[in-house]
Protein backbone atom coordinates (compact mmCIF):
# COMPACT_ATOMS: atom_id res chain seq x y z
CA UNK A 1 0.00 0.00 0.00
CA UNK A 2 2.76 2.42 0.97
CA UNK A 3 4.76 1.72 -2.18
CA UNK A 4 1.70 2.32 -4.35
CA UNK A 5 0.51 5.44 -2.56
CA UNK A 6 3.35 7.51 -1.11
CA UNK A 7 4.25 9.31 -4.35
CA UNK A 8 0.81 10.96 -4.36
CA UNK A 9 1.09 12.29 -0.78
CA UNK A 10 2.34 15.87 -0.44
CA UNK A 11 3.76 18.14 2.23
CA UNK A 12 1.93 21.47 2.25
CA UNK A 13 3.97 24.46 3.40
CA UNK A 14 1.91 27.52 4.37
CA UNK A 15 3.38 31.03 4.30
CA UNK A 16 2.12 34.42 5.47
CA UNK A 17 2.10 37.71 3.52
CA UNK A 18 5.82 38.28 4.23
CA UNK A 19 6.75 34.84 2.85
CA UNK A 20 7.51 33.40 6.28
CA UNK A 21 6.53 29.76 6.78
CA UNK A 22 3.76 29.58 9.35
CA UNK A 23 2.43 26.02 9.19
CA UNK A 24 2.90 22.57 7.72
CA UNK A 25 0.30 20.03 6.78
CA UNK A 26 -0.28 17.05 4.55
CA UNK A 27 -2.42 16.39 1.52
CA UNK A 28 -2.79 13.99 -1.39
CA UNK A 29 -3.39 14.23 -5.11
CA UNK A 30 -6.73 13.00 -6.43
CA UNK A 31 -6.16 13.86 -10.10
CA UNK A 32 -3.27 13.75 -12.55
CA UNK A 33 -3.67 17.49 -13.23
CA UNK A 34 -3.07 18.67 -9.67
CA UNK A 35 -6.20 18.53 -7.49
CA UNK A 36 -5.11 18.01 -3.88
CA UNK A 37 -7.26 17.12 -0.88
CA UNK A 38 -6.26 18.48 2.53
CA UNK A 39 -7.89 19.81 5.69
CA UNK A 40 -9.52 23.22 5.70
CA UNK A 41 -7.68 24.13 8.90
CA UNK A 42 -4.34 23.55 7.11
CA UNK A 43 -4.97 26.23 4.48
CA UNK A 44 -7.53 28.56 6.07
CA UNK A 45 -5.07 31.32 7.05
CA UNK A 46 -2.63 30.84 4.18
CA UNK A 47 -1.45 33.79 2.15
CA UNK A 48 0.42 31.36 -0.12
CA UNK A 49 1.33 27.70 -0.12
CA UNK A 50 3.46 25.14 -1.90
CA UNK A 51 2.90 21.41 -2.26
CA UNK A 52 6.01 19.27 -2.16
CA UNK A 53 6.02 15.76 -3.62
CA UNK A 54 8.08 12.86 -2.26
CA UNK A 55 10.46 13.09 -5.24
CA UNK A 56 11.42 16.65 -4.24
CA UNK A 57 9.35 18.41 -6.92
CA UNK A 58 7.24 21.26 -5.61
CA UNK A 59 4.34 23.29 -6.98
CA UNK A 60 2.82 26.60 -5.98
CA UNK A 61 -0.80 26.30 -4.93
CA UNK A 62 -2.91 28.32 -7.37
CA UNK A 63 -6.06 28.46 -5.31
CA UNK A 64 -8.83 26.68 -3.47
CA UNK A 65 -11.32 24.86 -5.71
CA UNK A 66 -13.74 23.95 -2.93
CA UNK A 67 -13.86 23.90 0.85
CA UNK A 68 -16.13 22.89 3.69
CA UNK A 69 -15.11 24.32 7.06
CA UNK A 70 -17.68 22.18 8.91
CA UNK A 71 -16.21 18.97 7.50
CA UNK A 72 -12.67 20.45 7.71
CA UNK A 73 -11.94 19.61 4.07
CA UNK A 74 -10.50 21.59 1.18
CA UNK A 75 -9.50 20.91 -2.39
CA UNK A 76 -6.60 22.99 -3.62
CA UNK A 77 -5.07 23.15 -7.09
CA UNK A 78 -1.54 23.12 -8.45
CA UNK A 79 -0.56 23.18 -12.12
CA UNK A 80 0.72 19.78 -13.09
CA UNK A 81 0.41 17.01 -15.64
CA UNK A 82 0.66 13.25 -15.29
CA UNK A 83 0.97 13.49 -11.52
CA UNK A 84 0.51 10.38 -9.37
CA UNK A 85 -2.87 10.32 -7.63
CA UNK A 86 -4.92 8.25 -5.24
CA UNK A 87 -8.33 6.68 -5.73
CA UNK A 88 -11.16 7.19 -3.27
CA UNK A 89 -12.60 4.11 -1.62
CA UNK A 90 -16.09 3.11 -0.62
CA UNK A 91 -16.41 3.46 3.15
CA UNK A 92 -19.55 1.31 3.07
CA UNK A 93 -17.16 -1.61 2.43
CA UNK A 94 -15.00 -0.66 5.42
CA UNK A 95 -15.53 -2.47 8.71
CA UNK A 96 -14.56 -1.95 12.32
CA UNK A 97 -11.28 -3.82 12.84
CA UNK A 98 -10.04 -3.39 9.26
CA UNK A 99 -6.35 -2.55 8.92
CA UNK A 100 -5.59 1.00 7.70
CA UNK A 101 -2.45 3.01 6.93
CA UNK A 102 -1.88 6.76 7.37
CA UNK A 103 0.75 8.63 5.35
CA UNK A 104 1.73 12.23 6.02
CA UNK A 105 4.28 14.67 7.37
CA UNK A 106 3.95 14.80 11.16
CA UNK A 107 6.11 17.67 12.47
CA UNK A 108 7.31 18.12 8.88
CA UNK A 109 8.81 14.61 8.71
CA UNK A 110 7.79 13.82 5.14
CA UNK A 111 6.58 10.42 4.07
CA UNK A 112 5.94 9.12 7.58
CA UNK A 113 3.80 6.01 7.67
CA UNK A 114 1.76 4.69 10.58
CA UNK A 115 -0.84 1.99 10.76
CA UNK A 116 -3.74 0.91 12.87
CA UNK A 117 -7.28 -0.33 12.60
CA UNK A 118 -10.69 1.22 12.13
CA UNK A 119 -11.90 1.66 15.71
CA UNK A 120 -15.45 2.69 14.85
CA UNK A 121 -17.57 5.09 12.85
CA UNK A 122 -18.40 7.90 15.22
CA UNK A 123 -21.23 10.42 15.11
CA UNK A 124 -20.06 13.17 17.47
CA UNK A 125 -22.78 15.46 18.80
CA UNK A 126 -22.95 19.21 18.29
CA UNK A 127 -20.82 19.89 21.38
CA UNK A 128 -17.92 18.00 19.83
CA UNK A 129 -15.58 15.68 21.65
CA UNK A 130 -13.72 18.65 23.13
CA UNK A 131 -16.92 20.16 24.55
CA UNK A 132 -16.41 23.37 22.57
CA UNK A 133 -18.34 22.54 19.43
CA UNK A 134 -15.34 21.57 17.32
CA UNK A 135 -15.12 18.28 15.43
CA UNK A 136 -18.77 17.34 15.33
CA UNK A 137 -20.48 15.24 12.67
CA UNK A 138 -19.57 11.84 11.27
CA UNK A 139 -15.96 10.68 11.69
CA UNK A 140 -13.94 7.56 11.10
CA UNK A 141 -12.12 6.75 14.35
CA UNK A 142 -8.78 4.95 14.00
CA UNK A 143 -5.80 3.83 16.03
CA UNK A 144 -3.44 5.01 13.24
CA UNK A 145 -1.58 7.90 14.94
CA UNK A 146 -2.42 11.46 13.87
CA UNK A 147 0.33 13.84 14.96
CA UNK A 148 0.58 17.58 14.25
CA UNK A 149 1.38 17.86 10.54
CA UNK A 150 -0.44 14.64 9.60
CA UNK A 151 -3.58 16.72 9.07
CA UNK A 152 -4.82 16.33 5.52
CA UNK A 153 -2.98 13.09 4.80
CA UNK A 154 -4.76 10.00 3.48
CA UNK A 155 -6.02 7.09 5.53
CA UNK A 156 -5.81 4.08 3.22
CA UNK A 157 -7.36 0.63 3.24
CA UNK A 158 -5.41 -2.47 2.23
CA UNK A 159 -6.67 -2.16 -1.35
CA UNK A 160 -4.78 1.15 -1.72
CA UNK A 161 -7.94 3.28 -1.62
CA UNK A 162 -8.41 6.45 0.42
CA UNK A 163 -11.05 5.82 3.06
CA UNK A 164 -10.50 9.01 5.03
CA UNK A 165 -8.58 12.25 5.53
CA UNK A 166 -6.59 12.35 8.77
CA UNK A 167 -7.91 15.38 10.63
CA UNK A 168 -7.22 15.31 14.34
CA UNK A 169 -6.10 13.30 17.33
CA UNK A 170 -7.42 13.48 20.85
CA UNK A 171 -4.00 13.13 22.50
CA UNK A 172 -4.18 16.69 23.81
CA UNK A 173 -7.46 15.80 25.48
CA UNK A 174 -5.90 12.88 27.32
CA UNK A 175 -6.97 10.20 24.83
CA UNK A 176 -4.35 7.82 23.47
CA UNK A 177 -4.92 6.13 20.11
CA UNK A 178 -8.00 8.27 19.56
CA UNK A 179 -7.54 9.66 16.07
CA UNK A 180 -10.12 10.80 13.60
CA UNK A 181 -10.45 11.06 9.84
CA UNK A 182 -13.11 12.67 7.66
CA UNK A 183 -14.77 9.83 5.68
CA UNK A 184 -13.91 9.53 1.98
CA UNK A 185 -17.53 10.03 0.90
CA UNK A 186 -17.23 13.64 2.14
CA UNK A 187 -14.38 14.14 -0.35
CA UNK A 188 -16.55 12.79 -3.17
CA UNK A 189 -19.28 15.27 -2.27
CA UNK A 190 -16.79 18.15 -2.22
CA UNK A 191 -15.22 17.16 -5.55
CA UNK A 192 -18.61 17.53 -7.22
CA UNK A 193 -18.65 21.22 -6.26
CA UNK A 194 -15.00 21.83 -7.24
Amino acid sequence: VVKQSSDAVVLIVISNSTGQETALGSGFLVSADGEIVTNYHVIKEAHSAIAKLSNGAFFSVNGVLASDADKDLAIIKVNGKNLPFLTLGDIDKLHVGDHVVAIGSPLGLEGSVSDGIVSTFRDIDSKGIDGKGAFHGKWLQTTAPASHGNSGGPLLDMSDHVVGVITWGAGGLGGENLNFAAPANEITTLLITA
